[in-house]
């Protein structure tokens, strides 16, 4: 009952949580490290992908983690995530004053029911992405929504689509950009 929750379990993580999908038993976290947080590693700002098997909520056991490191130098960098039954999508933007804005989306494989995490493509979208609510997959296609950041509104949003091959082959279909 709503009225009567008493924890049942919990799992200890460094950094915040910004992100986590269930499937099946296994929950997948996203947590951001900052350089500055209980038991991160200070020199090495990331957002790392964590599988916890939640089966037994009195046992919760950490699967497997994949780290993608703080490419802003500014500590700040966050990725969102987008999941389906078979793959997780972690998208971030990239910071680069002297070039467009792009974002970098990694394909994790998941699967396996067990939590086991397989890194298998890496994408690259013009403009920023930085919400789950910007890249969706359906019937073998995947959609992403960019948009421009900061100061930089001269370039347009884009939808930009990819044929989902394999998990590890994404085809480009087509790019319109939204003014």
């Amino acid at each position: 009952y709503p009225t009567k929750m008493v924890p049942l379990g919990s799992f200890d993580l460094p950094g915040t949580i910004s992100d986590s999908r269930i499937v099946g038993d296994v929950l997948y976290v996203i947590v951001h490290e900052d350089g500055s947080c209980w038991n991160c590693d200070a020199n090495r700002p990331a957002t790392a992908v964590v599988s916890l098997n939640i089966a037994d909520p009195l046992a919760i056991d950490k699967v497997d983690e994949l780290r993608y490191d703080d490419r802003s130098g500014t500590d700040s960098w966050q990725r969102s995530v987008t999941l389906t039954p078979e793959r997780l999508y972690v998208a971030g933007p990239e910071f680069d004053l002297n070039a467009p804005v792009y974002s970098t989306i990694e394909v994790i494989e998941i699967a396996d029911p067990t939590g086991d995490m397989i890194p298998s493509a890496t994408l690259t979208a013009q403009g920023q992405v930085s919400s789950h609510w910007q890249i969706d997959e359906s019937d073998g296609v995947l959609r992403i929504v960019s948009q421009p950041i900061g100061g930089r509104l001269s370039e347009p949003s884009r939808l930009q689509t990819f044929k989902v091959v394999s998990p590890y082959e994404f085809q480009p279909l087509a790019t319109l950009d939204i003014q």
